[in-house]
């Protein structure tokens, strides 16, 4: 199950949305991946949460296939 965070730290409606579907998930024994994770406080928001999976801005930018390559020889 993907769920967007986009505006989950400045409005509480997105907010209580996001927290329900990870709750849902979780109760379900379901993963969640966060995407769309830009900022820091969004990536504490999902941790607080309990969402443990995400993808977003905040770790990279999209990549082509060389340089993710060359990402993963360097790390």
């Amino acid at each position: 199950m993907a769920v967007s965070v986009r505006d989950i730290t400045t409005d509480t409606s997105d907010a209580l949305i996001v927290e329900t579907i990870i709750s849902m998930a979780s109760h379900l024994e379901l993963e969640v991946i966060a995407e769309g994770v830009e900022y820091e406080n969004e990536l504490n928001f999902l941790r607080d949460k309990g969402c443990l999976n995400y993808q977003g801005y905040y770790f990279s930018k999209p990549l082509s296939r060389a340089d993710f390559d060359q990402l993963l020889n360097e790390s």
